[in-house]
């Protein structure tokens, strides 16, 4: 069975989508360009995940993802922020990079932190198989 995926990303993107990709391997991903839409969209589409690019919409995602938690608290939601953008008060076990610098980075400051058990550190494709159970 493939996935239902809710992908919010606005326009201002710096970085390749991976939508393409995704219904390339016949995922059903429905798109759209801003939070209210993507909230909007939940009550006509039941996905298996939400993939929030808040760096694409100038957001650090956290309203975003608090709002959709309040509609359905078991959905998985990726978060995708831009590089600098510190984490959100959003309750994230998960912080997905899409860069392997980033992500050595990231994992090297969880462990300063003591905060690796807290918090996983994934690759984005990584977390996307992840979460769908490929």
């Amino acid at each position: 069975m493939k996935a239902r995926i809710l992908w919010i990303e606005g326009k201002r993107a710096n970085s390749p989508s991976f939508v393409p990709s995704l219904r390339k391997r016949e995922h059903d991903v429905q798109t759209v360009e801003t939070g209210k839409a993507g909230l909007a969209a939940l009550s006509g589409y039941d996905p298996d995940l939400v993939v929030v690019h808040a760096a694409s919409l100038r957001s650090n995602g956290k309203r975003i993802c608090n709002n959709l938690r309040q509609l359905d608290d078991r959905l998985p939601i990726v978060l995708i922020l831009d590089e600098g953008v510190p984490t959100p008060e959003t309750g994230a076990n998960v912080i997905a990079t899409a860069c392997p610098y980033c992500m050595v980075m990231m994992t090297d400051g969880l462990k300063y932190k003591n905060m690796e058990k807290m918090i996983k550190n994934y690759d984005i494709a990584e977390l996307v198989v992840l979460a769908l159970g490929l």
